[in-house]
């Protein structure tokens, strides 16, 4: 059976890739607060409950990509970061409720643990074993976000998927930022449709960033030999990156999330590596 899915920030960084990803396999119901010319999204807010149940019935799931972020943090107040990724949180709940889509895909961030500066905890290795650390309205927003999700499995019964991303950017392509804190917008596209589709799923908060081997020891030995540290995984790769003339710098090394729980519990894995960046240079294993 198809999957009929509301899509909230539909003509965004995300939401392009994710209907990029899913081709026909997905029927999307496309809402976002600009369609940008797109005609195959619905202009208009999640926070409007009357615009809800006009495109709700009939789905699923919903995969709720839009709000404010750290691109609005100049120009919105707390009070209406807390007013759209709060309240508008849990009236796009209530609809979903109501109108029976029982799976929520929440986009959450990694800000969460490591702050808007990325080193609220340090020059760590996290997961989501980590205590959370929000320092600004956005990831605090988030933080509450997963709560409320936590309330809406246990007490409605909804089953619900936050996903806590590193950095990413459709106008980026491969880069040494892939050791640690930048991941592809296709990988965090299949992430949120495995989210949204894959079977007995209950309440979950995933940490969604790239396939990395580093450990603390290599984040500190990064800071004055950062080509020993990728030579150690990838030997012969940081003459490539010589020839190349790319530099390496100690903000690529880290911070560092594990991935496991996402491996494990959706079956992700992400496509684009440090490992195939290198190739993509020349190196060979």
């Amino acid at each position: 059976m198809k999957h009929k899915i509301l899509l909230t920030g539909a003509a965004g960084c995300l939401g392009r890739a994710v209907r990029r990803v899913a081709g026909d396999e997905i029927a999307f119901v496309c809402l976002d607060i600009a369609a940008k010319g797109d005609p195959a999204v619905q202009e208009g807010s999640f926070t409007d409950a009357a615009l809800l149940d006009r495109l709700l019935p009939g789905c699923d799931a919903v995969i709720h990509t839009a709000g404010l972020h750290g691109g609005n943090r100049l120009t919105h107040t707390p009070t209406q970061f807390t007013e759209v990724n709060v309240m508008g949180l849990v009236t796009l709940l209530e609809a979903a409720k109501k109108h029976g889509a029982k799976r929520f895909v929440f986009s959450s961030t990694m800000e969460v643990l490591i702050g808007v500066d990325w080193d609220a905890s340090g020059m760590a290795v996290v997961d989501e074993r980590t205590e959370p650390n929000p320092d600004w309205i956005y990831p605090v927003n988030k933080l509450s976000g997963e709560q409320i999700g936590l309330h809406y499995h246990r007490h409605q019964g909804m089953e619900f998927v936050a996903l806590r991303y590193m950095w990413f950017d459709d106008a980026m392509g491969q880069t040494p930022l892939l050791l640690s804190r930048f991941i592809l917008p296709d990988d965090v596209a299949r992430a949120n449709l495995l989210a949204a589709t894959r079977p007995g799923l209950g309440y979950e908060v995933l940490n969604i960033g790239p396939e990395t081997p580093l450990t603390n020891k290599d984040i500190v030995k990064a800071m004055t030999d950062p080509y020993a540290v990728v030579e150690k995984y990838w030997p012969g790769a940081a003459q490539v990156l010589r020839d190349r003339e790319i530099a390496l710098e100690t903000r690529h090394f880290w911070p560092v999330t594990r991935i496991e729980r996402a491996k494990q519990i959706l079956g992700w894995q992400p496509e684009n590596t440090f490992a195939a960046y290198l190739q993509s240079l020349g190196w060979r294993p």
